[in-house]
């Protein structure tokens, strides 16, 4: 640098005078004040702090005005428009608020067709959009909305109106609007302005509007709705439950009557301004809070793994030429062969399968791909080159050329889901929905991952160790068998394999009961849910589906050697607890974690061969009251004994009422005692080897803790079945099994963990419902099970209103449980007063919330097939979700609410969608079957009348009856009408009744096709096998019913003989209406052959065809007089008389005919209504 030019700014600068910036102080400073820096002496190069951007919705928005993810709205009740138009010109124009708002929505406004729209206009950059009230309301004044569109938001053009009615009840303007700027997942927005009379019919208009907004959101999917106004005392949310209404303060003195729902929680921010003039409703301004998805959700970047077909051949081909007795050879102990094999697998898999790094945004769209983005920048290009040559064309054929790419993108977008949902499973159908709606499950709300989090919730996990560790200890004492009893009967402790010939050093194979084959496991890898994470291990499934014919043999040899040395290794005892939030955002309390275990893929395979083994080995009659993990039961078949348990208690006494205590325990699953159940199952049955490999699985088990990438130290735990383990809910059933009521006046019914105690009270005598709980109490102290008091709650049902009854309360542990008025219970809200309407309003809220993925589904032109899956399995399955619970007692308003959920879907579908009667039907009689088949069910007691006329049974049917007749069945009638049995079905049903088990004492088959093939060699083998079990088992049937059959005549002797027979109890035999006409199937059995009588017919009536016709004819006819003819009423009889069920058909044309039944004694002369069909009192 130049030395002079130096010296020559440094002059200047001591030349230029100093000037003080600031004002000398009106007071005395204080000396220990600190001296002020001179403005002069800061560095002018310095770089300025950056000042960030003021938080808040307001200043968001300000920020923002007309880009908002959603409008920002002003709502009033204006009470005249016109006459507050000055006040609104003056908001807007000295109110920055109002003057940026992007919708004006005013109810009441008071206007008619007389007032121009210009006159209303507050300014020259709103648009006017209004409904007056019109003479249909039935008011010629008064009411009326009005919506005015700022213009920097939305252009007029783009302004379309979806709808303007005015009803008695309900005024609504609907508009559709888009907008310069929206969030990509919204295509548009649909405000709804809506004013409800005060005097009007509110379930009405609720219901008007409830219609409205169903079509629109059918043929508007992402659209942003949203629906404000003046609703009076009418509540939205009654009609449609998933909405959300966002007005928190009152608007007209102390109620609120102004709304606005949306369906988006949190979307907006309500504030209260002054009304307008003299209006009695409070202005409100309504802020935009939402915020748009790719703010929400940061993008996803994750590494998988690209599984393809080259890729699995590979694998597959270096299986194949695995030595696998290298592996055998290599050492004597089992836990270093699995872990030998283990690891080869995962370092092969690691070595053969690619594995490539993705990135999804929140917002993308599924079936944007590389071509359309190829075609976007060069749309772009073509734009750039255009504003710079002036020539457009290029820019027109892009952009053309982006519109046919999305097209086309779409069209393979369709094909690819289509494939999905034309594949059966429900996993296919999930992934196809996330697919269309491109879901991501939330965030899991996990606090801030470290290894000292990870510690501690290991730690918190693990709290049952300690104080069980005695309980254990004396329970292995007191039964006399350690948890490692295994020794004792010669087994290795350490698993060391024997010689190379596969015998092993411990019992012998007579003595070993279970023994895996390998079609076993080569079953079970291929149904491997490949979706399912891998485990400690890091093989996952996929390797095993796909390699399960290179890996079933290794593996069979594995699985046997555990069972045979009855232990697990650690390295497939081993599991990762991945913490799971139990509410969306937990608090710092460790208790609102579920700990969810990871573990191996190849042991849960082998414990679900366990796990078939132990259900076949089980007593059938083992606890009939837990119905979890039970072949045909159910949770509507604990919800249906338990409430008919309760009907009938209260039905057989005035003043009889029940209890019902919920019962909840404390991470129940983590409790178990190895050694107390192993104890237990030896008393159910199952061979020591078994129990002794059981206890050897639950104990020494390797547990840590994963937060994100942090992961925990390892502890050891001997105490509890890990959640996650597919033994874990068996093991859990059977280790509650003795925990049964003591008397009949209480019952426990257990659905795996959820229990519940019902107490049968009378004469207001609790004593013994008291003494059950108190039974509850040390039962779970003797077995380690600790019972959470705080969600332990108390439901009394109690019918008796005049009868004034004071409680006595529960305690436990000194502690008294809370009474609710109504709980979940497996899913359904019972209430105290059995009612269904909180139940069946959150089953329609749900459904409706699916409504939304079957219109992604119609939007891309999928097939009706595919739509009709979607809907039965998604949302028909939530409405009808244990229906045979609970809809035969709901109310006629609680089935209108959910009907109108079907009908929705019907206009989403365009097809007729089955109703909720007729599947409540058919499920009733799915579940008497199955009930009445199974002679353990608690239930099958309840059903010594079967009734399943017009069931639709055939021959089939009858195998699964005949079954029931030979169990020990409580089946004492049972009725069989409009039933196609055939002769198969009946002799199917007669190997039932020979069953010295059958107590079936009437057995009703009138009207069904029995006997119906051919011929009498057809009805002879029949009737013969009916006299034959009527001989076989003489001594319980007594009544038969065949009428409307064609035995013939010497069935008819064969049978009417076993009458007279003294060894025979049947005393009644019915026949009539036989022939061989009968035999016909469906409604033809009863069809007969009709002819017109001529003596009858009206002189307009011109008969032909042989009397089989009749026509109406201006000129009369020339009939002889007859007394019985028609003079007067142009109607005519037939000749032939009906008795018994009679079936025809009748086929017109033209404009109308009538068709009656009446007696021959009808008048024929006259005029009176004695002489027409259908008002006679001869009917």
């Amino acid at each position: 640098m130049d030395p002079s030019a130096e010296e020559k700014r440094e002059g200047e600068k001591k030349k230029k005078p100093t000037k003080s910036t600031h004002l000398k102080p009106s007071v005395t400073p204080d000396p220990r004040w600190p001296t002020e820096i001179p403005r002069e002496n800061r560095r002018h190069g310095a770089r300025k702090r950056p000042q960030g951007k003021r938080a808040g919705v307001s200043n968001r928005l300000r920020a923002r005005a007309h880009r908002a993810p959603l409008p920002s709205i002003l709502l009033a009740n204006v009470q005249s428009l016109d006459n507050k138009l000055d006040d609104l010109r003056a908001r807007i124009k000295f109110q920055r608020d109002i003057r940026d708002c992007n919708l004006l929505c005013f109810t009441e406004s008071w206007l008619n067709p007389a007032v121009p729209n210009h006159a209303i206009q507050p300014a020259e950059f709103f648009s006017v959009h209004r409904m007056d009230r019109t003479a249909d309301s039935g008011k010629s004044r008064g009411g009326g909305v009005c919506v005015m569109v700022n213009n920097s938001w939305c252009n007029n053009a783009n302004v379309v109106t979806l709808a303007c009615s005015c009803s008695p009840n309900l005024e609504l303007l609907a508009l559709k609007l888009r907008p310069f700027y929206l969030p990509r997942e919204f295509t548009s927005v649909i405000i709804n302005t809506v004013y409800i009379p005060p005097q009007a019919n509110m379930d009405t208009a609720l219901c008007e509007l409830h219609e409205a907004l169903t079509q629109f959101q059918a043929q508007h999917r992402d659209t942003a709705l949203i629906v404000v106004g003046d609703f009076n005392s009418a509540n939205l949310k009654r009609a449609v439950p998933n909405l959300y209404q966002h007005v928190t303060f009152l608007t007209r003195g102390n109620r609120t009557l102004d709304h606005c729902y949306t369906p988006y929680k949190d979307s907006y921010k309500a504030l209260a301004h002054p009304p307008f003039g003299k209006s009695d409703h409070a202005t409100i301004f309504l802020l935009p809070k939402y915020k748009q998805r790719l703010k929400r959700e940061a993008p996803v970047q994750r590494e998988v793994a690209r599984w393809t077909d080259q890729s699995v051949a590979a694998l597959q081909d270096a299986l194949d030429d695995t030595d696998w007795d290298m592996f055998r050879r290599s050492t004597d102990d089992v836990s270093e062969f699995t872990e030998a094999v283990v690891g080869f697998i995962g370092k092969l898999v690691d070595d053969t399968i690619p594995r490539i790094t993705i990135k999804k945004f929140s917002n993308q769209k599924p079936w944007v791909d590389r071509t359309i983005r190829e075609a976007l920048n060069s749309r772009t290009a073509a734009y750039n080159a255009g504003i710079i040559s002036g020539n457009m064309d290029e820019y027109k054929s892009a952009a053309y050329g982006v519109r046919r790419a999305v097209r086309e993108a779409k069209r393979r977008y369709g094909k690819k889901l289509e494939t999905r949902f034309q594949q059966s499973g429900s996993r296919s159908l999930w992934q196809g929905l996330r697919m269309i709606t491109d879901y991501r499950s939330p965030p899991s709300g996990l606090m801030s991952a470290d290894e000292s989090l990870a510690n501690e919730l290991n730690t918190f996990f693990a709290r049952f160790e300690a104080t069980s560790s005695s309980a254990n200890a004396s329970s292995t004492n007191a039964n006399g068998a350690s948890a490692n009893s295994a020794n004792a009967n010669g087994a290795s402790a350490n698993g060391t394999i024997g010689a190379a010939n596969g015998t092993c050093v411990g019992p012998t194979i007579e003595q070993r009961p279970l023994i895996i084959t390998e079609s076993d496991v080569r079953r079970v890898f291929k149904r491997v849910n490949t979706r399912k994470a891998m485990g400690p291990d890091g093989i996952c499934g996929r390797v095993l589906k796909a390699c399960a014919d290179q890996l079933a043999p290794v593996f069979t040899d594995i699985f046997n050697l555990f069972l045979t040395l009855r232990i697990v290794p650690s390295s497939f005892k081993r599991s990762t607890i991945v913490p799971v939030p139990k509410k969306p955002r937990p608090s710092s309390d460790l208790n609102d974690y579920r700990p969810v275990a990871l573990t191996s893929v190849m042991m849960k395979c082998f414990e679900k061969l366990v796990r078939d083994f132990i259900t076949s080995s089980l007593p059938a009659s083992m606890d009939p009251l837990q119905f979890a993990y039970r072949h045909s039961r159910s949770t509507d078949d604990a919800i249906a004994h338990l409430l008919h348990t309760t009907l009938t208690h209260l039905d057989e006494g005035r003043g009889n009422y029940v209890k019902m205590l919920f019962v909840d325990y404390s991470s129940a699953f983590n409790t178990i005692i190895p050694s107390l159940l192993t104890t237990k199952l030896g008393d159910l049955g199952l061979h020591t080897s078994l129990c002794d490999w059981i206890s050897n699985f639950l104990t020494d088990r390797p547990q840590s803790v994963r937060v994100g990438n942090c992961a925990s130290s390892t502890l050891t735990l001997s105490t509890g079945a890990p959640q996650g383990c597919v033994l874990s809910p068996l093991l859990y059933s059977l280790y509650t099994y003795d925990c049964t009521a003591t008397s009949s006046s209480k019952i426990i019914v257990k659905f795996a963990d959820d229990t519940v105690v019902v107490g049968l009270i009378s004469d207001n005598d609790e004593r013994a419902y008291l003494e059950e709980i108190k039974h509850l109490e040390n039962w779970c102290q003797e077995n380690n099970l600790l019972l959470n008091i705080s969600k332990t709650k108390e439901l009394i049902v109690d019918c008796s209103k005049k009868q004034e009854r004071h409680y006595q309360p529960v305690r436990i542990s000194g502690t008294t449980v809370e009474r609710v008025d109504s709980f979940r219970y497996l899913g359904v809200h019972i209430s105290q007063d059995l009612s269904w309407s909180r139940h069946t309003s959150s089953l329609a809220k749900k459904a409706r919330q699916r409504l939304y993925h079957l219109r992604c589904l119609r939007d891309f032109r999928l097939p009706s097939k595919v739509l009709r899956n979607f809907y039965t399995c998604t949302i028909e399955s939530i409405l009808t979700g244990n229906i045979t619970v609970w809809f035969g007692n709901s109310t006629k308003q609680v089935r209108q609410a959910l009907q109108r959920v079907v009908r929705s879907a019907e206009r989403i579908t365009h097809m007729e969608l089955p109703d909720l009667q007729t599947i409540y039907y058919k499920q009733c009689q799915t579940k008497a079957r199955k009930t009445v088949k199974d002679p353990t069910h608690p239930n099958n007691r309840l059903f010594s009348l079967l009734r399943l006329s017009g069931c639709g049974l055939t021959k089939g049917s009858c195998k699964s009856l005949t079954s029931v007749l030979q169990t020990e069945s409580s089946l004492r009638e049972l009725e069989m009408n409009n039933n196609d049995l055939q002769n198969s079905g009946v002799k199917q049903l007669c190997a039932g009744l020979k069953s010295s088990h059958c107590k079936l004492e009437i057995l009703r088959e009138k009207q069904t096709d029995l006997f119906v093939l051919s011929g009498c060699l057809v009805t002879e083998e029949g009737c013969s096998s009916l006299a034959s079990s009527l001989r076989s088992n003489p001594s319980h049937l007594k009544e038969l019913d065949l009428t409307y059959n064609h035995p013939g005549e010497s069935e008819v002797k064969l049978l009417s003989s076993r009458l007279e027979d003294p060894h025979c109890k049947l005393d009644t035999l019915r026949l009539e209406h036989a022939g061989k006409f009968r035999i016909k199937p469906g409604l033809r059995k009863y069809a007969c052959d009709l002819t017109l009588d001529p003596n009858t017919a009206h002189t307009r009536l011109s008969l032909s065809e042989g009397n089989r016709k009749v026509t109406r004819v201006k000129e009369q006819q020339s009939y002889p007089d007859h007394p019985e003819r028609f003079d007067d009423w142009e109607q005519v009889v037939c000749r032939e008389s009906l008795t018994g069920r009679c079936y025809w058909e009748v086929e017109w044309s033209g404009g109308w005919a009538g068709i009656s039944v009446t007696y021959k004694g009808i008048r024929r002369k006259g005029r009176s209504g004695d002489c027409v069909f259908g008002r006679s009192l001869m009917l």
